[in-house]
C-alpha cells in the first residue's frame, strides 16, 4: 500500500470518509437563498423612519421607541407579583423622568387587587439592582381606578 504507517492509513480514511459525508449532506439540504438588502444608499433606508420618535445618535444612527413594556416587582422572600407597571409607548424620557402613553400599574394585596389606567403619565423611575420600578409619579386623563376584592 502507499502508506506505511497504520496510524496515517486510519487518519487519511477517516479524513476521507468525513469529507464524503459533508458532501453528500451539502448535495442532500436545500437550505434557502439567504435575502441579502443590496441598498448602500443609507440616507434613503434612513428616511422610513419617522425622525421625531427616533433618539439619534450622529447623523445616521438612531433607536426606535420604546412600546409594550412591563415592569413586574417581586416580593424578596415570597416570590410573589407585588406589582406591575406597564405602559403603550413611551413619549420621552430625562434620566430617570419618563413620560409615557397609556399606562397602568396593578397592584396586588392579600385581599385586594388595584388596576390604575390612564391616558398618560409621568414617573420618576427608580433603578437598582433588580430593575426599574416608579418611586413617583402623576396619572393624566381619563384616570380609572378599580378596586377588586379577592375571594
Amino acid at each position: 500500500m502507499f502508506f506505511k504507517s497504520r496510524k496515517l492509513r486510519v487518519w487519511v480514511v477517516s479524513l476521507a470518509t468525513v469529507f464524503a459525508v459533508f458532501m453528500a449532506y451539502c448535495r442532500l439540504s436545500t437550505t434557502p437563498a439567504i435575502k441579502v438588502n443590496q441598498n448602500t444608499d443609507l440616507t434613503a433606508a434612513d428616511s422610513q423612519f419617522d425622525r421625531e420618535k427616533i433618539g439619534s445618535v450622529g447623523d445616521g444612527i438612531g433607536l426606535g421607541t420604546v412600546e409594550r413594556a412591563r415592569f413586574i416587582n417581586l416580593n424578596p422572600k415570597t416570590k410573589e407579583v407585588e406589582s406591575e407597571f406597564g405602559f403603550e409607548e413611551l413619549l420621552h424620557d430625562d434620566g430617570d423622568f419618563w413620560e409615557i402613553k397609556k399606562p397602568s400599574l396593578n397592584i396586588f394585596q392579600q385581599n385586594l387587587e388595584y388596576r390604575i389606567t390612564a391616558d398618560q403619565g409621568n414617573f420618576l423611575i427608580e433603578r437598582d439592582t433588580t430593575g426599574s420600578f416608579p418611586k413617583d409619579g402623576t396619572f393624566t386623563g381619563n384616570v380609572v381606578i378599580h378596586i377588586l376584592p379577592k375571594p
